[in-house]
């Protein structure tokens, strides 16, 4: 049952890592409201494993957050 879950959540990153590369990526005026939704996927996804593709996304959300972090933490330097 493990094997079977594990190829699923596979097949599930590979999707799910193209959307949030498209939304992170993209420059268009509204986007930033799935961040949270982004968040929540990257976490489910990992919560038993993370693959060496979820550790390229921490890269990607770095940069996002590097950029835009002052629009959603008040706490930001």
């Amino acid at each position: 049952m493990d094997a079977y879950i594990s190829k699923i959540t596979q097949q599930l990153e590979g999707i799910c890592l193209q959307v949030i590369g498209l939304v992170l990526q993209k420059p268009i005026i509204g986007m930033a409201e799935f961040y949270e939704e982004i968040l929540s996927l990257a976490f489910g996804l990992t919560c038993q494993s993370i693959s060496p593709q979820m550790w390229q996304l921490l890269g990607v959300l770095y940069e996002v957050f590097q950029q835009e972090c002052f629009d959603y933490f008040t706490g930001c330097p």
